[in-house]
């Protein structure tokens, strides 16, 4: 007779069995059934009574996570590195006790953005010495932040009579602020006026050199203070 073993147990049957498998690493193996009894409510033996089919099941050991926590490195744009170090790591969550772990920090920035913490190399070893490092996986938190460097440039204010000829001011200047050391700074300027009357000195770009040459504009946070030209 082919029952379900859970009905079996709902009537009151008993079981033994012995089961064969064994799974220590991460990853899984077979575990099978070499022998099954079978007892009624009298326990008695009445195993020979049913026809018993066994399947393997699958013993699984997955990866442990350890999660490790570093301090931000929140910073303004300089043109220097900002880099991590093991210094910035403030708590690991996870690692088994007695463990030694050993690991390089990666992590650095120059340009305005974000970049993760992590790290690489790493290796832990157990108490007695056993590399288990394929036993966990890893989660990074922290990171590092550049800002932008704020500065304000201000335009020129110029003003005439009226005599049919447009009027221009291609003056400008850092107000509030200033650029890295070695950078330099282009702003084009094209705003005109012949009629009578006023407009705002607009820029139309700016550009930001560092020494090499490279445009680094993005590295900033740029505000005008327009001067006016004026045609009375």
């Amino acid at each position: 007779t082919k029952v379900l073993l859970q009905k079996l147990i709902d009537k009151g049957y008993k079981f033994e069995v012995l089961t064969f498998g064994e799974q220590r690493e991460v990853g899984q193996s077979n575990s099978t059934i070499g022998k099954i009894v079978i007892y009624n409510e009298n326990n008695e033996d009445v195993t020979s009574n049913f026809e018993i089919e066994c399947y393997p099941g699958k013993l699984k050991v997955v990866k442990e996570l350890i999660t490790f926590k570093f301090y931000d490195i929140n910073k303004v744009y300089s043109g220097n590195v900002y880099k991590a170090d093991e210094t910035y790591l403030y708590e690991t969550v996870g690692l088994p006790n007695g463990a030694k772990i050993t690991f390089d920090v990666v992590g650095e920035r120059i340009e305005v953005g974000t970049t993760s913490i992590t790290l690489e190399n790493i290796v832990i070893l157990s108490e007695a010495g056993e590399n288990i490092t394929n036993n966990y996986s890893f989660e990074f938190i922290g990171q590092i932040i550049v800002r932008p460097l704020k500065i304000t440039i201000q335009t020129g204010s110029e003003s005439k009579q009226y005599d049919e000829t447009p009027l221009s001011n291609n003056e400008y200047w850092i107000s509030m602020g200033r650029l890295v050391n070695g950078h330099n700074i282009n702003c084009t300027i094209k705003t005109t006026i012949i009629e009578i009357g006023s407009v705002p000195n607009k820029v139309d770009s700016t550009v930001i050199l560092d020494r090499l040459g490279n445009d680094v504009t993005n590295n900033y946070e740029i505000n005008y203070l327009e001067g006016t030209l004026t045609i009375r």
